[in-house]
């Protein structure tokens, strides 16, 4: 998630690991199982699920982050009881949800409720499947779903789904500290190029983005089509992302269905693709949390927002009725190793 004013925010190798599954799994509701089994043997392209996150089980897996917002959000990110009290957060066996407050106006200078979680796992080579129903809307809104690591931005970040404002196409973006570049030759993708630097201290921290090339991949439009997936590979050498809308009749079998593994080799030209050729991503990723968040205006919604940061903080403050589509809704979010 782009700091676009502040920069105050704060290798990688192949796993081989064979690991029995978590004898408590079935008592939380968070699954995990053999990891890497099929990399090292017959098809070294397919990952087999490691943990999964449904419903109730982002409880268990996922932070409630109740800090101050590193991107001057107007925002005030709150604990899983407050959530909890304010109606910010509730799920079920199919669905876990986390969205914006919607009714009350705001004074001084208090930030909007809002809710930020962070996984407590940190993930490096892997692949990683949201099936997503719902994701925020409205004017002021900055949306991003995401991965970072301590050290920011040492460790590196990639922006899976990530605009404001309601303005389309999605962003995807890779963010490190200095010294990678993208090419944009011999990048097989399907999505268009924004910018090539990387570096977080460069260019107000921009990074390296990539533009979709789905009309449905962002907000209204994406929640008009039912929502869509989501997948993400990362290897010591690239970072793959794909997007299917629902309508898309072409969603592969095994992201679609929630497979026990997945093959990201068959799913045809990624829409965006990070690779090593003028980047050792080896050494500029860590271990990544897996982040989703909701803020308000801040560097990219304020500068995106008409009229710029001081009109959007005085929309948000001023007019509560207008997000009440401001929510995340999620069927299932699934990690493969």
């Amino acid at each position: 998630m782009p700091r676009y004013v502040q920069l105050s925010f704060s290798s990688l190798a192949l796993a081989a690991v064979l690991s029995c599954t978590s004898a408590n799994a079935a008592a939380t509701g968070h699954s995990s199982s053999p990891k890497h089994v099929a990399r090292g043997g017959i098809n070294p392209s397919t990952y087999r699920i490691a943990d999964t996150y449904i419903g109730n089980n982002f409880y268990d897996g996922f932070e409630f982050w109740a800090h101050p917002d590193p991107t001057d959000g107007i925002v005030n990110y709150v604990t899983l009881s407050a959530a909890r009290s304010k109606n910010l957060t509730h799920a079920d066996d199919g669905s876990f949800v986390i969205r914006g407050d919607a009714t009350r106006k705001l004074s001084g200078g208090k930030g909007r409720d809002s809710v930020r979680i962070q996984s407590n796992k940190k993930y490096t080579t892997h692949v990683q499947v949201m099936d997503l129903a719902h994701m925020p809307e409205g004017r002021g809104t900055w949306p991003a779903y995401w991965m970072t690591g301590d050290n920011w931005p040492f460790n590196g970040e990639v922006d899976i789904i990530e605009g404001a404002n309601d303005q389309g196409p999605n962003l995807m973006s890779l963010h490190t500290g200095p010294g990678c570049l993208q090419t944009s030759a011999n990048r097989a993708m399907k999505g268009a190029i924004k910018a090539l630097d990387c570096n977080a201290f460069a260019a107000g921290n921009t990074g390296c983005g990539v533009f979709g090339d789905s009309r449905r991949d962002f907000g209204p439009a994406l929640n008009a089509a039912g929502g869509g997936f989501w997948a993400t590979e990362r290897t010591a050498k690239t970072i793959k992302i794909w997007f299917w809308s629902r309508q898309d009749d072409r969603v592969p079998d095994d992201v679609k269905n929630g497979a026990s593994s997945v093959n990201p080799a068959s799913w045809g030209k990624p829409t965006a693709t990070f690779n090593s050729n003028a980047c050792a991503l080896s050494s500029k990723m860590g271990p990544n949390r897996i982040i989703i968040n909701l803020t308000f205006c801040g560097g990219f919604g304020g500068h995106t927002f008409p009229g710029g940061t001081a009109a959007c903080e005085a929309f948000v403050k001023s007019n509560p009725e207008e997000f009440g589509n401001a929510y995340w809704q999620i069927n299932a979010l699934r990690v493969y190793q």
